[in-house]
């Protein structure tokens, strides 16, 4: 039976890119002036709301691959695991303030 490991490079590699993404995109939304604007407590919130289900995709693809023995797990699981973790937060967001 093949086991999986996270190397902890990897790991804080995947957080660091992630954390970054998500600054990323609420740094394009139309209500953010500046980069203070990052770092306000609801902003904050907002991201540990899209960090911690994208986290979750992103590492659940990490140890599929990894299993199945790709090389580049870390790139193929940031690559798909944050646009499906964030469409999957906006789209639970969406369903649950009425607008779906």
């Amino acid at each position: 039976m093949k086991s999986f490991r996270i190397h902890y490079t990897d790991y804080l590699t995947g957080i660091l890119v992630i954390l970054l993404s998500g600054l990323l995109l609420f740094y394009i939304d139309h209500e953010t002036r500046s980069i203070t604007d990052l770092f306000k407590p609801v902003n904050l919130v907002a991201l540990m709301i899209y960090f911690i289900p994208t986290g979750l995709v992103c590492f659940g693809i990490y140890a599929f691959l990894q299993f199945r023995g790709n090389k580049n797990c870390l790139l193929w699981s940031l690559v798909i695991g944050i646009p499906v973790g964030f469409g999957l937060v906006i789209l639970a967001l969406s369903f649950f303030m009425g607008r779906l």
